[in-house]
């Protein structure tokens, strides 16, 4: 059940659409974060993969520094999703004095935040449960979206009651 919510909250986050894009053509499904909070993604095929212990950088290709997908997963000392947006505002703000951002959207325990940062449009989501998510989405984000709604968390990553 919270599969299917995230999915349909993700390409609302991601499109703006209220039903679900098809994944990428030529896309495979890679898993990526730690063993004990795996997350996938369809990865479209010729894309420039990061793998990183707690995460993965995507590029439409290795050149292309301007447009990227970051999703990283670490372990929660008890945040919600609406606390750790804040603090990732917080360090914009420290990085960026102009840096623009709105909180775009909250539900079931799921926040979304856009950005503009040093002319750069972002936007970031936020999960929280026993672990917390933070995907970054930058750059062109109609062309990176597709790629970023295939998203699927682990159980570890149920989303927090707060309070939404």
């Amino acid at each position: 059940m919270l599969r299917n919510a995230f999915a349909t909250l993700a390409v609302l986050f991601a499109l703006g659409l209220l039903a679900l894009s098809a994944a990428p053509a030529g896309a495979r499904v890679m898993a990526f974060g730690p063993q004990w909070s795996p997350f996938t993604l369809d990865v479209p095929e010729g894309w420039d993969v990061e793998p990183y212990a707690i995460g993965v950088v995507l590029r439409p290709n290795a050149d292309d520094r301007r447009n990227a997908i970051t999703c990283a997963v670490s372990r929660n000392g008890g945040q919600t999703a609406r606390e750790l947006a804040e603090q990732a505002i917080r360090g914009l703000r420290q990085r960026d004095a102009f840096a623009e951002w709105t909180i775009a959207r909250e539900e079931a325990g799921l926040v979304w935040v856009n950005a503009v940062e040093r002319g750069v449009r972002k936007q970031w989501l936020f999960m929280a449960g026993e672990a917390f998510l933070m995907m970054t989405v930058e750059g062109d984000i109609a062309r990176l979206s597709p790629v970023a709604a295939t998203l699927r968390v682990s159980p570890a990553l149920r989303a927090s009651p707060g309070p939404f």
